[in-house]
């Protein structure tokens, strides 16, 4: 039986995504075993919306709003396939909304 020929791309946003998302959490590890002061670790423990959208900070308007509703579709609790994506598809609305105040959007 032939693939759906969305299931590759399907599988490929969500590499992207996964991919972000452990960055992120290696980032996050890094700075909490590096730094030793509670101040030096809360300036950085800044989310970086970019890298969980899976996007370059220099990405332009376009990119980000088709990636959140690529993403958006995909993870959205009543339509997704899978269970537990609530969290995920918080963590996207989540870096969307920030980006959106960040390019004054919203």
């Amino acid at each position: 039986m032939k693939p759906h020929p969305l299931n590759s791309m399907l599988d490929k946003v969500i590499a992207d995504f996964q991919e972000g998302l452990a960055q992120y959490a290696q980032e996050m590890m890094k700075i909490s075993i590096d730094t030793a002061k509670l101040g030096q670790f809360a300036d950085k423990t800044s989310f970086d919306p970019y890298m969980i959208l899976g996007l370059r900070k220099d990405c332009s308007d376009d990119e980000v709003k088709r990636r959140f509703r690529e993403l958006a579709r995909i993870l959205h609790p009543d339509t997704s396939s899978c269970q537990g994506t609530e969290f995920l598809f918080l963590l996207v609305n989540l870096s969307y909304e920030h980006i959106a105040r960040e390019r004054r959007w919203r």
